[in-house]
Parts: structure tokens; sequence; C-alpha cells
């Protein structure tokens, strides 16, 4: 039996259903207040519903009930609408009860890419899937609009998944800059470090992924080891070994929109950790520090906020984006553990 977020539910009926599955829904996954923007008639000017996300800024979501993914022409369109929105916007959401496409996924990212170099709000969008999935993180809402379905009992957090998604995330970011570090005898490095740290990658891949998906990455890994493991590497086993690291991120990066939000979210978050820990090179900035800020706030309750502000303050002293990432990313291990049941 499929579980819930895989399930074909049934879609809304009409388009004033589908705005308010997708108020309630998104209200679940920010932990927000969200409200519709004025009522049946009124000029909306492209934003069906406003509030704030889940760290305060100011959002707009307009609601597009099509079977097939909207035009890229629609989605500007909508754009332009609400530039004449009265109110400040940090982002607009364009959801629609479609399936996912990746191919205009790419393009809106394009487009918001596009509008923040002059800081204007960025665009986003909410597919079929992704509204599901944030209507189930609240049994009783799911249940208001399907009564029909039953709810599983309710578990625990399990914070082993968000620990092994964190830790998952952050040794695979790009483990090939982790195989080179490792083998640069000017480092004076251990490989046996390395190992360990790719059997830890093992079992979370089992823990976090059905057979299907982690069956590649395990089979990359493989390979990675093997290669390692040689006496003496030719530079074409290196060049292998090169090529499935990459592919062992890029999977992991895919990986995130198969896992439940919150797992996804730390992932996420760990994926741009670990692209600093391994790459010592790359400069530290401001906004670098504010990404991960809004990250950890997307993963922790409200309440862990103050902790959150206090600690990454504390870690501004930290210049090396390498110490820096390692810091972060152990402050959040040991957050996820404090969690509540």
């Amino acid at each position: 039996m499929p579980v819930l977020p895989e399930m074909e539910l049934p879609k809304p009926k009409n388009w004033q259903e589908f705005e308010t599955i997708v108020c309630d829904a998104m209200a679940q996954h920010w932990d927000s207040t969200l409200q519709k923007n004025g009522r049946p008639g009124q000029a909306q000017h492209g934003v069906d519903i406003y509030g704030p996300d889940k760290i305060g800024r100011s959002t707009g979501i307009q609601c597009k009930r099509f079977a097939d993914a909207p035009k890229i022409s629609l989605i500007e369109t909508e754009v332009a609408n609400a530039e004449k929105f009265k109110g400040v916007l940090s982002t607009l959401y364009i959801a629609t009860t479609a399936d996912n496409d990746a191919q205009l996924q790419a393009r809106v990212r394009e487009i918001s890419e596009q509008r923040a170099r002059v800081n204007k709000f960025a665009v986003g969008l909410l597919f079929w899937e992704d509204i599901v999935r944030a209507l189930l993180l609240n049994r009783q809402v799911f249940s208001l609009y399907y009564p029909q379905i039953p709810m599983p009992a309710p578990v625990g957090l399990d914070r082993e998944r968000l620990q092994g998604a964190l830790e998952l995330g952050f040794f695979g970011a790009d483990l090939w800059s982790y195989v080179e570090i490792s083998y640069d005898l000017m480092l004076d490095s251990d490989p046996d470090e390395l190992f360990v740290n790719i059997r830890l990658m093992e079992h979370r891949i089992r823990q976090l992924l059905v057979v299907e998906d982690a069956v590649p990455i395990l089979e990359a890994l493989q390979a990675v080891k093997d290669v390692c493991s040689i006496a003496n590497p030719t530079s074409e086993d290196w060049r292998l070994a090169r090529t499935c690291c990459r592919r062992i991120a890029s999977r992991l990066v895919a990986a995130t929109s198969l896992l439940p939000i919150r797992e996804a979210d730390v992932m996420s978050l760990a994926l741009f950790l670990g692209r600093f820990w391994y790459r010592p090179a790359i400069v530290l900035t401001e906004t670098h520090r504010n990404h991960a800020e809004v990250k950890i706030k997307q993963i922790l309750p409200r309440a862990y906020h103050e902790t959150v502000e206090k600690k990454l303050e504390e870690l501004r002293a930290c210049e090396s984006g390498e110490v820096w990432a390692f810091k972060v990313f152990n402050f959040v291990n040991q957050q996820i553990g404090f969690l509540p049941d």
C-alpha cells in the first residue's frame, strides 16, 4: 500500500476549495497564520493568499487549479499582476494541482534569480504533491478534506531520521573533494576516516531511501571504495571515482524531493554546509550566513529560534567557511537531539 504522500488523492473540484486547501496546508508547513486576500469579485492583484512564512517573511500565493502544469507565460503574467499588490512581498508562490514539472521548475528558478538580482520578490512553485505533504503535517486538517481516508496512528518525531538526513547530506555533498583531501600526502590525511564516513553514508542511505532510490547511490559508493582500496590507482581509476562522487552528490540533491518535508529541509541544509566543509577555498560571506540561518529556522520550531540566533552570532568570529560549517553542523545535530516528541 502506498504511503499517504504518494497516493493519488482526489483533487479539489473547484478553485474555491483548492484555495482553501492551499491556505490550510501552507499554514501547517510554515507554522504560520495565512489568510485569503479579499473575497470573490474583488481585485486581488495576483495574490490569493497572504501572510508570513516560517521565518516571518511576507509571502503571497496565487492558486491555479489546472490539470497540466501552467505555461511559463501564465507565470510571468501572475508575477506582473503581483507587482501591483498593495503590500510587501518577499516571495510569490504559484500553487497548482498539476504534477511536478522539472522544466517549469528550472525556468521559474531562472526568473526568480533574475528578479533577486534587481531586489524584486522571488518566485516559486507549489505542485499538488507539495501541497499534500504540507496538508499531512496536521492529521485533523487533512481529515477535514479527506475524511474517507483513514490516517495512521500518530508517531513520535523520528530524530534518528532527521540526524541521518543531516549526516548523509553533509558527508555526501562533495565526496570527491573529501577523497582528494584524504589521499593528499602533503596534508597527512587519514584515508581510514574516509572509509568510516562512507560506511556511515551507506547506513543512512538504507535508512532514509526506498530500495530503488538507494541502490544507485550505494553502487556508486562501492565503486569509490573499490578505487580507494587499490594499491596504486591509475588516473583512469581516479576519473571513475570522481564521476561516481559527482553522481552521488547529484542524486542526494534529487533525493530531497523524495523525503518528507522536514527531512528534506535538513538534507538541503546539510548539502549546503558540506560544500564549505570540503572546499576551504570558498569565501564565507554574509549571504551564506543568512542563508544558513533561514534554513535552520525552517527545521527547528520557533521556540528554538532565539538559541539559533545566539549561536550563529557567536560563530561570526569564524572566518573560515570550513570551521564555520562544521560547527553549524554539530550545533544543528545537537538541537535535533533536543526536539520534543
